[in-house]
């Protein structure tokens, strides 16, 4: 068994950064297993990135992180019959067509407050402020990253640092530079436990 995840280029990174540490410490809505995680991205403009998945992925775990369903939904019934447990996270409207299925977790964001990487902080307890401070200025979700700012008492240069870096992340995820993509910022940040390290 595989754990997939597939994420958005942009506060997607963040998302996925949060969802990898949340399985290696075994929180309880995060089940799969570290040492079986295969990471899947792409440029921000491609929303269908699950087209990117192996066909013959079965029985495993699949998270999708802020990613509109709508342009997914075709691939997301195809693997719900390979007895795939997906958790699909977002903040997108799921349109009008939702899979009725027992291994579909459709986990959605209020957008008009948070994105997908300030949602799965909540899930988790806010056990990642800091990122997902980030994640909100990539979204320009400026209550949230206020919010954020206020509980972690940060100074007005930690939050400059920390809208930047949520800026870059979201810009970046346009046309990378340097051939370094999202899954390799994403491999970067998961050796730092926040942000300022």
């Amino acid at each position: 068994m595989n754990t997939y995840i597939i994420f958005n280029g942009d506060e997607g990174t963040i998302a996925a950064y949060m969802v990898v540490n949340s399985i290696r410490r075994g929180l309880k809505n995060f089940p799969g297993d570290s040492s079986t995680i295969k990471l899947i991205s792409g440029v921000k403009e491609d929303l269908t990135l699950w087209k990117f998945l192996p066909d013959d992925t079965a029985d495993s775990i699949i998270y999708s992180l802020d990613l509109a369903l709508p342009k997914n939904i075709n691939y997301v019934e195809r693997f719900l019959q390979k007895r795939n447990l997906i958790i699909y996270i977002d903040h997108h409207s799921p349109g009008k067509n939702i899979p009725n299925h027992k291994n579909l977790e459709l986990l959605l964001a209020d957008d008009k407050k948070n994105n997908t990487s300030t949602f799965i902080n909540k899930l988790c307890g806010n056990a990642f402020d800091l990122w997902a401070a980030a994640g909100a200025a990539g979204d320009n979700k400026k209550t949230a990253f206020e919010e954020i700012a206020y509980r972690n008492s940060l100074n007005n240069l930690e939050k400059k640092l920390l809208w930047r870096l949520g800026k870059f992340i979201n810009s970046h995820s346009f046309k990378p530079k340097d051939a370094m993509g999202a899954i390799d910022i994403l491999k970067d940040f998961l050796n730092y436990n926040n942000p300022f390290d």
